[in-house]
């Protein structure tokens, strides 16, 4: 199986969440899984989504959806959630 990390978010000191695409056998899938640090390594916990890319439309759909309703409620969310759009940990 092949994994390429697009992005990583730090959760706090111990764990990080990644979001990875993968390939397996000719299928993709995007992976949303959280790491926790063992040692001076980062290794996956069970705690997770896997979903085929035929779903990320609806997942993104659903992650805008999720943000839009905390620009509505709170005006001011802008500055608590500052994304610019930019995926920095991806390399292509």
């Amino acid at each position: 199986m092949k994994t390429t990390v697009i992005h990583t978010l730090q959760k706090d000191e111990h764990e990080e969440i990644r979001i990875s695409l993968l390939e397996d056998k000719n299928k993709h899938y995007v992976d949303v899984r959280l790491f926790s640090k063992i040692g001076n390594k980062y290794v996956p916990s069970k705690e997770g989504l896997t979903l085929g890319i035929e779903h990320l439309s609806e997942l993104s759909a659903g992650v805008q959806g999720v943000r839009d309703e905390i620009l509505r409620l709170h005006k001011k969310a802008t500055k608590l959630y500052p994304y610019d759009g930019s995926c920095k940990n991806y390399k292509r």
